[in-house]
């Protein structure tokens, strides 16, 4: 899991620094504490800073985002929810929040939200590999097999080196009777999993 949050935070980054330089320019130092003290478990401290930001800049989406996602790690849904849907107002587009608002949609059960979400954020971003594969996960927790299936081959098509694609592939194929292809896909898991 810390991985998975690590990789998550490095796609922050990376939409960050690339997507408006400008802005980066003048928060990214604050914005990379915040990160950082959140990877190392301070989440007030990440909390204090990502506010810190949005008080000097109401219209950074950025934080906001990031501040759900602090919210979201220490269980506080409806706050993770509130930040993302004002990071939302601001950038209706941007697929990184669109991604993790679906999570919170998730946890609740309120799977439509969720694919509504995801499938604006793969819109805006075909490439985002986490969103193929959380729409997979959507579609699996709904027994909705075939068009699992067809989301996690796009998640494993960007990124097939990830194991736990391959676990939901695996049990999509089960769900849909699919032996084989199960097991097939339960191997190469099992391989990726053994890997440094």
């Amino acid at each position: 899991m810390q991985n998975e949050t690590s990789a998550v935070w490095a796609l922050v980054l990376v939409f960050l620094l690339t997507a408006s330089p400008a802005r980066a320019e003048s928060s990214a130092g604050l914005m990379n504490q915040g990160i950082q003290s959140s990877l190392k478990g301070d989440d007030e401290k990440a909390v204090a800073i990502f506010k810190e930001i949005l008080s000097a800049e109401p219209a950074n989406f950025y934080a906001y985002n990031n501040l759900g996602m602090v919210y979201a790690k220490i269980g506080k849904a409806d706050l993770a929810l509130e930040s993302y849907k004002a990071a939302l107002k601001i950038n209706p587009k941007f697929s990184m929040t669109l991604n993790n608002i679906s999570q919170i949609y998730k946890q609740r059960g309120e799977y439509g939200e969720a694919e509504t979400h995801l499938k604006k954020a793969i819109q805006e971003f075909p490439s985002m590999e986490i969103a193929h594969a959380n729409l997979g996960e959507i579609y699996l927790i709904q027994k909705r097999y075939d068009e699992a299936i067809e989301a996690l081959g796009k998640a494993l098509e960007l990124k097939p080196d990830q194991p736990q694609f391959r676990l939901m592939l695996t049990k999509a194929y089960e769900g849909k009777g699919l032996d084989a292809a199960a097991r097939k896909e339960f191997e190469l898991y099992d391989q990726l999993k053994k890997k440094p």
